[in-house]
């Protein structure tokens, strides 16, 4: 099997109950994504600007980009590889008290191939999407 680069076959496990840091920020969403391809055979995104289905593979969460963004909602962003070559940064939200009730909340196409769809804006606070 090719890759960019080595992955593993472990999987990370969250503990139970454990308050949010990035670190297990990073693992959950490792976790969702690899829970929703061993469910569906893939990854799987709607892509809004062509109603079509993305089958992504998780590449990576960009670990520098995880944030706390609010009352106990969580922004990562993370390099997604699609089985038509392409490769697609998804922005993904979550929300959660601890790592039991940790859930993903949204998630959109960022970039498709290097080409940003939006960028972010804040304005007193709170940051939305600028779309280009």
């Amino acid at each position: 099997k090719k890759a960019e680069h080595p992955t593993t076959s472990i999987t990370p496990q969250v503990v139970q109950g454990e308050k949010i840091t990035l670190k297990n920020l990073a693992i959950a969403i490792e976790s969702f994504v690899e829970a929703d391809i061993n469910l569906r055979g893939a990854f799987l995104v709607i892509d809004p600007i062509t109603n079509e289905v993305l089958k992504l593979n998780l590449e990576k969460v960009h670990k520098e980009r995880l944030s706390h963004v609010g009352d106990n909602v969580y922004f990562a962003c993370a390099d997604f590889n699609a089985d038509d070559g392409k490769v697609y940064d998804l922005d993904i939200f979550l929300h959660g008290t601890n790592t039991d009730n940790l859930t993903v909340t949204e998630i959109s196409v960022h970039k498709e191939d290097g080409t940003a769809r939006y960028g972010w804006i804040e304005e007193n606070g709170i940051w939305s999407k600028e779309y280009k």
